[in-house]
């Protein structure tokens, strides 16, 4: 029990919020073994190919340790309640036509970019020589994809509100 504001109350119950941080901390440790690996290989392999990919998965590999570092931030930020630079930011739900709109016109564009990367796949199956084009064609594909998600993700943050 705790005195706040003159009141006898019960500190917040912050097990979610703990149970994160243990997950958190624990995978952006496993990352950080793995970075390091991957980083290793890019330094010292003497194939250029094999570098080149390594370095693509070292960029989102150091992308997804900063985001994991960010999300603790938030939840302790929670726990200790004060704010712990640098975390995600908040994002709020408006009625905003104009980002609305935008986000529909780049939904359609990444939906074409599907349609156009998967006829440059078929069309890569049949060229010899090129290995890491078709690889590189699908994880664009799969970039698209997030691409989507996000845009996906903003719309929904953009609906309009229901007047009473």
């Amino acid at each position: 029990m705790s005195l706040i504001d003159g009141h006898i109350g019960r500190e917040p119950d912050h097990t979610v919020e703990n149970a994160l941080i243990d997950m958190l901390n624990s995978h952006g440790a496993r990352e950080g073994v793995a970075l390091a690996s991957y980083q290793r290989l890019a330094e010292e392999s003497e194939d250029d190919g094999l570098r080149y990919v390594m370095r693509l998965i070292l960029e989102d590999e150091t992308r997804h340790h900063q985001q994991i570092s960010e999300m603790l931030n938030n939840v302790h930020s929670v726990v200790w309640d004060l704010e712990i630079p640098p975390s995600v930011p908040a994002m709020s739900v408006r009625d905003d036509p104009v980002l609305r709109k935008e986000t529909e016109k780049l939904l359609a564009f990444e939906k074409e970019e599907v349609r156009e990367l998967r006829r440059m796949r078929k069309e890569l199956r049949g060229a010899h020589g090129y290995p890491l084009l078709p690889l590189l064609v699908n994880l664009m594909l799969h970039d698209t994809a997030k691409h989507i998600e996000i845009l996906r993700f903003i719309h929904s943050q953009t609906r309009r509100r229901r007047r009473r």
